[in-house]
Formats: structure tokens, C-alpha cells, sequence
């Protein structure tokens, strides 16, 4: 994934959707999916994974495929670098309770 100089819009490298371009707010400016899931580790902590999902899941819903494709892809980042999903933390007292 690069962005261009002038707008920087985000042109996705990835072979199924190969230089398409995702116009992006100024919010994003000139930040890498790995850049912006830094900001989501720092500003949310335990909980940037499910709060990129979300934002995601927006996206989505609005039929912003480029937006989804690049919040998806922050959302993968910020999971592989999870030893465990939120939901399998959340889930493993329950999950304890159950088998006793």
C-alpha cells in the first residue's frame, strides 16, 4: 500500500484489488496501515482491535469498499500482532466455568 504525494490517496498494492485508489480524509493524512494501527494500539489500547473493526464495519455499511479495504487492513495488523483475540480473552471464564 503507497500513497501518492499530491492528495494522498492510498493506492492498494494487493493482488485483488491492485492499484485501485482510496481517496482517504485528512484525518489519515500520510499514514501507513501500520502507522495508523500504532495510533489505535496507543489510543486504545487492549481494546484497537474491536474499535478498527468497527470502523471498518462502517465503512462497509456505507459501500465504501477502498475505506473498508484499508480499515480491514489495519484490522489485520493490529490482530496478527494479537497473541489472542479480544473475544477468546473475553470468553475464557466462561469458558473455564463451563467445563467444571
Amino acid at each position: 500500500m503507497k500513497k501518492l504525494t499530491d492528495r494522498s490517496p492510498i493506492i492498494i498494492e494487493d493482488a485483488p484489488f491492485r492499484r485501485e485508489i482510496a481517496e482517504t480524509d485528512a484525518v489519515l493524512g500520510d499514514r501507513s496501515v501500520i502507522e495508523v494501527a500504532n495510533a489505535a494500539k496507543a489510543l486504545w489500547g487492549d481494546l484497537a482491535v474491536t474499535a478498527i473493526a468497527w470502523g471498518a464495519l462502517a465503512a462497509n455499511c456505507d459501500g465504501d469498499m477502498p475505506e473498508y479495504r484499508f480499515w480491514f487492513q489495519v484490522f489485520d495488523c493490529l490482530r496478527a500482532d494479537s497473541p489472542e483475540s479480544e473475544l477468546e480473552g473475553m470468553m475464557a471464564p466462561a469458558n473455564r466455568r463451563s467445563l467444571n
